[in-house]
């Protein structure tokens, strides 16, 4: 790749859109899942304040492409996402103006509306990736159901969350136990962030 806005988007986005085959060559097919990282994790995982250019901080992890899939690729954008939160929660008690939001801000939702109680807008745990259940319109009619009225889409204390049973992920409380109780109002400190698909699985 051309060190000539190596930082950019654009640049794996023009490797994305190349023709590849089972006859291309091993550099090819390498560029081709370097580019593809680099766009997923810029546009999707960790984007950055100027969309179109993304972090190089696990650029080592893609020195070879046999071992790409051995990175902790969750525990990378879950850390970059809570640095992300706590810069953000620190700019708005500053009152700093420029705040940015950078981040899977998407992870966010879906994570929440996923273990929150909203009734017959609940969402089966059945299918996985999570994602693949919320569209747009779903996402938007979910939020409208969990904010409190008259409050704003910033206010959610009326939703309880979800019984254990009914979801796929884990759950603790902050004393380190497993949390089996439902009808509490939500709390996202009490949900446990799973780091693989494993875990979301519960493991099994």
């Amino acid at each position: 790749m051309d060190k000539t806005g190596v930082h950019s988007m654009r640049a794996a986005e023009e490797f994305l859109m190349r023709e590849i085959a089972e006859s291309s060559s091993k550099l090819e097919k390498d560029c081709f899942q370097i580019a593809f990282v680099i766009f997923v994790m810029g546009h999707v995982l960790a984007p950055r304040t100027k969309h179109d250019y993304g972090t190089i901080d696990y650029w080592g992890a893609l020195a070879n492409t046999e071992n790409i899939s051995q990175f902790n690729w969750c525990e990378f954008f879950l850390d970059f996402l809570i640095e992300a939160v706590c810069r953000l929660k620190n700019d708005m008690m500053a009152n700093n103006p420029n705040t940015n939001l950078v981040g899977c801000h998407l992870f966010l939702q879906v994570f929440f509306l996923d273990n929150v109680d909203l009734g017959i807008f609940n969402k089966k745990h059945n299918v996985l990736p999570r994602i693949s259940e919320f569209d747009q319109a779903t996402i938007i009619t979910m939020i409208t159901m969990g904010t409190d009225l008259g409050k704003g889409p910033t206010s959610y204390s009326k939703c309880m969350i979800r019984q254990v049973s009914d979801l796929c992920y884990a759950r603790c409380n902050l004393c380190g136990g497993v949390d089996d109780a439902t009808n509490q109002a939500a709390e996202v400190g009490k949900f446990h962030q799973p780091t693989s698909l494993n875990e979301e699985h519960g493991n099994q």
